[in-house]
């Protein structure tokens, strides 16, 4: 099994985002970080108060 690699945008904002579920219900947080998918590079993880596509940026086109 391999694990997700993330930019380090990326793993900020998976940090704030995990946090901010567990505020909400306890262990919330934790569910999140288990949906995050397997073998892919993560540029971003988007908050409800991201603006669409900030992460166009962050990806070699």
């Amino acid at each position: 099994m391999r694990l997700a690699r993330f930019t380090s945008e990326a793993r900020s904002e998976l940090l704030a985002q995990t946090a901010y579920y567990e505020t909400i219900r306890k262990g919330l947080g934790a569910r999140f970080r288990t949906e995050i998918a397997e073998g892919v590079l993560i540029c971003a993880v988007a908050g409800d108060y991201q603006m669409p596509e900030y992460w166009l940026s962050r990806v070699d086109r």
